[in-house]
């Protein structure tokens, strides 16, 4: 079942014209983006 499960979330990622990911705060500080607590942050900067 859980296979299942699996091959259809794999089929509408390839059939998706849109893909949006939520993470949460470990993997965001993980991945480099800023920690809006952390006195570096700069709400006013943005930098895409």
């Amino acid at each position: 079942m859980e296979q299942d499960v699996v091959s259809v979330v794999i089929q509408w990622l390839k059939e998706a014209s849109n893909i949006i990911m939520l993470t949460g705060h470990g993997l965001s500080l993980e991945s480099g983006v800023p920690n809006f607590a952390d006195s570096k942050f700069n709400p006013n900067i943005r930098e895409f």
